[in-house]
């Protein structure tokens, strides 16, 4: 519908979209209206499969944005979906600034949106700029020195010529990213405030790259005062090079002058032998506070005890349960004194530490960014710990390597995050397991785990991938001889199946004719989905058939995982079938938590037996044993 110029629906589409007139609901009319145009010019309309239905729906698009009344909220939000869906991967507010800036700004011919146009003005200032100093007199004799080391008249033309140098860098840098934003159609208007930013910090890098870290470089670059002709010649290339890569990637200098305090810190940290001296002062103090503590504990409780003897002297059988109480709390006490004096060899402290270490890695290399602080902090504390144990054998000092190996020992026995990370995910199974009562060890379930992935290979290995992770599948999971019409039959019985068996008898299928069965196990192997649903589909909608034909392709898939499963797996958590432990497994993944653990403790154990891992292939096979164990005593 036109628009007649002055009117409030001129008004209104002139307005930016987040202008405080704009409702909602004009906003989402002008990105349907921008996203129509876009799909239109696009040429996407005839082959795609939601064409028609945006035909029908884009009539609400006749309507002016002020007259938005008329239309439905549900009207408009379904046009908006289908279109956000036709432009992929483009998005919606991205191509509506687009087409606002292209009916609103002459400029529009340079850069679709204000932000991209500003820097393309940033980068011709910089280059007009840069042109001016060149061409003044006696630039050339000197703009390859230091700043410092130049003629007074010539230190702001050099200054003004690396900061514009770094400043097209940086340009250069920011533009590259935006035309991909552009060209992708997922340019986020938020990202343009971030442009300036970037440009002061690539002037910023490149000036101290060019001035203050060139000369210590070395290499081709040259000395800092060049004498020879090639000397010269290097420097007069290597510093303006300098400031140009430094704008471009300000992440580069970050990154060195991090490192360089990092190097300066461990100059002016504490030796390890202070370390080791602090570390024990507090392991003692510590220690005292906690024996102090149980001591007073267990001198109330036995107070308690001897006085409750004194009235029950004339009561034989009470008198001997109080006597066993007293004599429980003194051994206690006596047991947390020695329990100090027992020690574990260093070399044992340190291979367990490394043990864990090992693990750690992989677990940061496996799990989410959000998951991993703590690991990362407690991974710091056992790499300084060994760091320390190893510096002081070297200095043959073993008793002071010795103290600090105990402290490190406390950290391994206690709550290591490494372990308690690994272990909460392994409890996590448990009770949803233990709710089933189909396995007789639930606590066995991540053990089971570990040595069914581990107890196969190739295609075996993908297909509990695939059933566990939710992977996509490929007929190489599933060669034609391992699925007969006996396997459908029984995937086809499943209750999970039972709506989509119905959907494939009333198209003819006969359960009862094998020869059937066993051509339908063969195009569900093969992946030939578009023919089946050809062939069974009817009037079932096509997502609909696909769902069911996908669960009863992850039944026949499941079926043959009972039989790859090996029988360690199955004694690990009680199961006496394999259907048991499958169903199990199943369950798991019902509940958003249960499956997380499910998902990390499976793709963890899985990379550390692609990574050949052993020491931490070995600790994970000792926590999980451990937790087995427990439950059975």
């Amino acid at each position: 519908m036109a628009i007649s110029e002055g009117s409030e629906a001129a008004r209104l589409m002139r307005l930016p979209v987040n202008h405080p007139d704009i409702t909602w609901k004009m906003r989402c009319w002008r990105e349907c209206a921008a996203m129509m145009s876009h799909y239109l010019a696009r040429g996407i309309g005839p082959g795609y499969e939601h064409g028609d239905e945006i035909e029908a729906k884009s009539a609400v698009l006749e309507t002016t944005v002020d007259n938005l009344d008329k239309i439905s909220r549900e009207e408009l939000l379904a046009l908006h979906e289908l279109l956000a869906d036709a432009i992929k991967p483009a998005l919606p507010k991205s191509i509506e600034l687009f087409h606002h800036d292209a009916q609103n700004s002459r400029m529009n011919w340079l850069a679709p949106v204000g932000a991209i146009r500003t820097l393309v003005g940033i980068t011709f200032g910089a280059i007009v700029i840069l042109i001016a100093v060149m061409t003044t007199e006696d630039f050339g004799q000197h703009y390859y020195k230091r700043l410092l080391s130049q003629p007074e008249t010539n230190t702001l033309f050099s200054l003004i010529f690396y900061v514009c140098l770094a400043a097209l860098g940086a340009c250069f840098s920011v533009l590259y990213d935006a035309r991909r934003y552009v060209v992708d159609g997922t340019y986020d208007p938020r990202v343009g405030s971030n442009y300036p930013i970037r440009i002061l910090l690539g002037i910023m890098s490149g000036v101290i790259l060019s001035q203050l870290l060139f000369d210590s470089l070395g290499g081709s670059f040259g000395p800092q005062v060049p004498g020879t002709a090639e000397e010269i010649e290097n420097s007069r290339i290597g510093r303006p090079l300098t400031a140009l890569l430094g704008g471009f990637s300000g992440q580069f200098v970050y990154t060195g002058l991090q490192k360089l305090v990092d190097s300066l810190t461990l100059v002016f940290s504490p030796a390890p032998e202070d370390r080791l001296a602090e570390q024990e002062r507090m392991l003692r103090a510590e220690m005292a506070e906690t024996n102090a503590a149980k001591d007073a504990e267990r001198a109330v409780k036995g107070a308690k005890l001897a006085t409750e003897l004194a009235t029950h002297r004339n009561n034989p059988d009470r008198a001997a349960e109080i006597v066993d109480q007293i004599l429980s709390v003194a051994v206690g006490q006596q047991g947390l004194k020695s329990s100090f004096v027992t020690d574990e060899s260093t070399d044992s402290i340190l291979g367990r530490a490394r043990s864990v270490l090992s693990l750690g890695e992989v677990m940061l290399d496996v799990l989410p960014d959000g998951e991993t602080t703590r690991i990362r902090g407690g991974i710091s504390a056992i790499t300084q710990r060994i760091a320390d144990v190893e510096a002081l054998l070297d200095k043959a000092r073993s008793s002071e390597a010795a103290a600090i190996a105990r402290d490190l020992k406390g950290i391994l026995d206690g709550d290591e995050p490494v372990k308690q990370t690994l272990m909460t995910s392994a409890r996590a199974l448990i009770g949803p397991a233990q709710a089933l009562g189909l396995i007789s060890n639930p606590a066995g379930i991540a053990l089971s785990l570990l040595l069914a992935g581990g107890g196969l290979v190739g295609p075996a290995r993908d297909r509990l991938q695939t059933l566990i992770l939710n992977r996509r599948y490929t007929p190489q999971m599933l060669p034609p001889a391992l699925v007969n019409e006996n396997t459908v039959l029984l995937a086809l019985q499943d209750p999970n199946n039972a709506a989509f068996a119905t959907l494939l008898i009333d198209a003819g299928l006969d359960t009862t004719n094998n020869a059937g069965l066993s051509d339908l196990g063969v195009a569900i192997t093969a992946g030939d989905d578009d023919a089946l649903y050809a062939r069974f589909g009817g009037n079932a909608e096509r997502e609909a058939f696909d769902d069911g034909l996908n669960t009863l392709r992850g039944s026949i898939l499941a079926s043959i995982v009972e039989v790859d499963l090996p029988p360690d797996a199955l004694e690990a958590a009680g199961a006496d079938s394999p259907s048991k432990l499958m169903r199990v497994i199943d369950a798991l993944r019902g509940t958003p938590e249960s499956e997380s653990a499910l998902h990390r403790i499976f793709i963890l154990t899985d990379f550390i037996r692609e990574t050949r891992n052993k020491p931490a292939e070995g600790l994970v096979k000792s926590i999980f044993k451990r937790i087995a164990e427990e439950a059975l005593t």
